[in-house]
């Protein structure tokens, strides 16, 4: 497997021959002599992509003559590509940790060089992953670049190829009590037993730390009473009582519940519930 720009090379010898004996090898109407070693090193520029045959003939003296040894050999030259895929989504969320995977096909992610091409975005390698495993991380919305170099003989850097992405917003969370998505009605024991607010990332993959909810409006709908200000996130005996002495049918408001993702955005969330 070879990258188009870079050479094919092998090296042509014959087991259980006298390395200081010389020998000769025809390629393609070329004739190539053997070194001190008794091998012949064959090298050809790959300019074209696809599947590639070689084959020759290996010219042995003997004390008899000469003896012929035919032989072949195939190598598959590629395009330059750069493979950068997110490890979680296809696009980056600001103010997170997006992890990324960046190889080249048939290159040691040793000699792999990614780089940013944009503002607002870094890439470091992940301290707890593998070699080519790296760490995307953004501070403004828009579109950034990524650039893959890469050292394809071990020496010479080329550029393997370039992907762009777009940098979007940590989704808003959802208000909940406990577990008891919103929606749906509920009886009061149920309510009464869920009594801690939290605010839900639902199905995001990202692993972000619990989003801290500090004050809340609480009440419930026909009850010709005040709204009760709530703070940390858990309901207040109040709060439970009016639940308790609520009808069917009747709803639960709490709004004006203020919290901030990780991107550094402010969401205002409230929810409902129905008593069944």
């Amino acid at each position: 497997y070879v990258i188009q720009g870079n050479k094919y090379e092998t090296a042509i010898n014959v087991g259980a021959y006298d390395s200081k004996a010389h020998l000769e090898v025809e390629i393609g109407g070329s004739k190539y002599t053997s070194d001190d070693s008794g091998t012949v090193h064959y090298s050809v520029p790959c300019t074209s992509v696809g599947n590639k045959t070689i084959t020759g003939k290996i010219y042995v003296k003997k004390d008899s003559g000469t003896e012929v040894y035919e032989f072949k050999d195939n190598y598959f030259v590629a395009e330059p590509v750069a493979i950068v895929s997110l490890t979680k989504m296809n696009v980056v969320y600001a103010g997170i940790e997006n992890p990324a995977s960046i190889s080249v096909p048939g290159i040691d992610p040793r000699n792999i060089t990614p780089s940013i091409e944009g503002t607002g975005v870094t890439l470091t390698k992940d301290p707890a992953g593998k070699d080519g495993d790296y760490i995307i991380k953004a501070s403004k919305l828009g579109k950034f670049s990524i650039r893959v170099d890469a050292k394809a003989d071990g020496k010479t850097s080329r550029t393997m190829g370039t992907k762009e992405f777009r940098v979007k917003k940590i989704p808003a969370p959802t208000l909940m009590l406990g577990k008891l998505k919103p929606g749906e009605p509920i009886t009061k024991d149920e309510l009464m037993a869920n009594t801690l607010l939290r605010a839900d990332m639902g199905d995001f993959d990202f692993k972000i730390p619990p989003l801290k909810i500090t004050s809340f409006t609480f009440n419930v709908q026909g009850s010709n009473a005040l709204d009760i200000q709530g703070t940390g996130n858990k309901l207040t005996p109040d709060m439970t009582n009016r639940i308790k002495n609520a009808k069917r049918g009747q709803k639960v408001y709490i709004s004006e519940v203020r919290v901030q993702t990780p991107d550094g955005v402010n969401h205002q969330l409230s929810v409902t519930y129905r008593l069944k």
